[in-house]
C-alpha cells in the first residue's frame, strides 16, 4: 500500500440522490437541497458535472423556499459547465416570477462568492445573459441589484479597471431604475 493519502466518500448520497430524494420527500425540498449541497457546491467551486440538474425540480414546489434552496440555485450560476448554468437559470426563473425566490438571498451568496475569487464572474454573466434572453428582466434586475454591491466593494482594491467601471455603471442604473 502506497504511502499517499487518498480522499474518500461515501457513494451512497451521489449520482442522482437528488432526484430520488424528491421522488421520495416531494414536500421537503429543504431536507433535499441540504443533501445536495455539497455535489452544488461542486458544480461551481470544482469540476463536477451534472448535479445542477435536479435544480428546476428542487426550486419548483409551491410555498416559499427556503435558505438552503436558496443557496443551491445561487451556486448554479457560477457552475463551471454550461448545462448546469442552464439547469440553474431554468430553477431561477419560475420560482422567482411566481415570488417564490428572495433576490436577495440569490443575489448575494454569487456576489461574495465572486468576491473571494471561489466563482468565477464570466460563468455568472453567461448565466445572466441567459436569463436575460427569455425576457426575465425584473427577475434579473432583482437578483444582479445584490449582486453588484459586493462587485463594488473590491472597487477600492481593483481602481478604476473596466470592470469597475462597468459594475459602477449597472449600480446606477438599478438604483434609478428602484427609485423610479
Amino acid at each position: 500500500m502506497s504511502e499517499s493519502r487518498q480522499r474518500w466518500s461515501c457513494y451512497h448520497g451521489r449520482d442522482g440522490m437528488g432526484e430520488h430524494w424528491l421522488a421520495v420527500l416531494p414536500e421537503r425540498p429543504e431536507a433535499v437541497a441540504a443533501g445536495v449541497l455539497f455535489d452544488l457546491s461542486g458544480c461551481a467551486l470544482g469540476d463536477t458535472r451534472g448535479a445542477a440538474e435536479v435544480l428546476p425540480r428542487l426550486a419548483g414546489p409551491e410555498g416559499a423556499a427556503g435558505g438552503a434552496v436558496h443557496l443551491c440555485v445561487a451556486y448554479g450560476p457560477g457552475a463551471r459547465h454550461p448545462e448546469d448554468r442552464l439547469a440553474a437559470v431554468d430553477a431561477l426563473l419560475v420560482p422567482a416570477a411566481r415570488g417564490r425566490m428572495d433576490p436577495g438571498l440569490l443575489g448575494t451568496e454569487p456576489g461574495e462568492s465572486a468576491r473571494g475569487g471561489a466563482v468565477k464572474p464570466l460563468r455568472l454573466a453567461d448565466s445572466v445573459r441567459t436569463a436575460a434572453a427569455t425576457g426575465a428582466n425584473a427577475t434579473i434586475w432583482g437578483v444582479l441589484r445584490h449582486t453588484l454591491p459586493h462587485r463594488d466593494l473590491a472597487a477600492d482594491r481593483w481602481g478604476s479597471s473596466r470592470l469597475v467601471t462597468q459594475a459602477r455603471r449597472l449600480h446606477t442604473a438599478l438604483t434609478e431604475e428602484v427609485a423610479a
